[in-house]
């Protein structure tokens, strides 16, 4: 083993390939699923109706960590921000 350089493996952010494969699986199954249901994005929102719980702790997973500003405009402070469900209208 090489002392202080990485001489083998992948190149950092090369993603898993059982990862890749397992996500685009994911994806085709939503899409089918969305199909199936006959309307845009209806089954995953029939879940995220039933088990709300289970919907927000996965869209949790989707914020920022961290907020960041830049040099020129820091952040001074943070809005709450706050998730309300609604009847699905969009308005």
């Amino acid at each position: 083993m090489a002392k202080g350089r990485k001489t083998g493996g992948r190149t950092a952010g090369t993603p898993n390939k059982t990862t890749a494969v397992m996500k685009d699986a994911i994806m085709a199954v939503y899409a089918d699923l969305q199909e199936t249901s006959g309307k845009e994005h209806g089954h995953f929102l029939t879940w995220a109706q039933e088990t709300p719980t289970e919907f927000y702790k996965l869209a949790s997973k989707l914020l920022p960590i961290q907020i960041a500003g830049d040099e020129d405009n820091p952040i001074r402070h943070v809005v709450k921000v706050e998730l309300v469900a609604g009847d699905g209208s969009g308005e």
